[in-house]
């Protein structure tokens, strides 16, 4: 019988003690603000224009960028 791991889940993990802060890769970020004690954490949306050369058939595009 093979077995397979499933994915493992979105985790935040947050040390008050140490104000280390441990996210896994499967977490989605939206733009929000947290705070404990001393500790705050801000998500914020940029977004981003990719503009095809002067010469290029492309068309300019925004994406999303988390910071």
């Amino acid at each position: 019988m093979d077995i397979e791991p499933g994915e493992a889940p979105a985790r935040v993990i947050v040390n008050s003690r140490t104000g280390t802060v441990v996210i896994s890769s499967r977490v989605r970020v939206l733009p929000a603000a947290v705070s404990h004690g001393s500790l705050t954490v801000t998500i914020t949306e940029r977004n981003d224009v990719s503009q095809p050369n002067a010469l290029a058939q492309g068309t300019t595009v925004t994406t999303p960028r988390l910071m």
